[in-house]
């Protein structure tokens, strides 16, 4: 995989994990189920995690 699409892949996933984060934690849970909540809250921190893990390897391959 190239460098411009490793950047790109770890940018989309961090975006993605600020909104799965944003529904975790702000959503009331009148509209999402606790258990949800914390699934969201989950997938976006390992996202985040993710996302910056792939932009740090694509940074330090140049």
């Amino acid at each position: 995989m190239s460098e411009t699409s490793q950047k790109m892949l770890g940018l989309c996933a961090i975006i993605v994990s600020i909104f799965l984060l944003i529904g975790g934690l702000y959503l009331p849970s009148d509209f999402i189920a606790e258990p949800l909540q914390g699934i969201l809250t989950f997938a976006g921190v390992v996202l985040l995690i993710g996302g910056n893990v792939v932009m740090v390897v694509a940074h330090s391959g140049s």
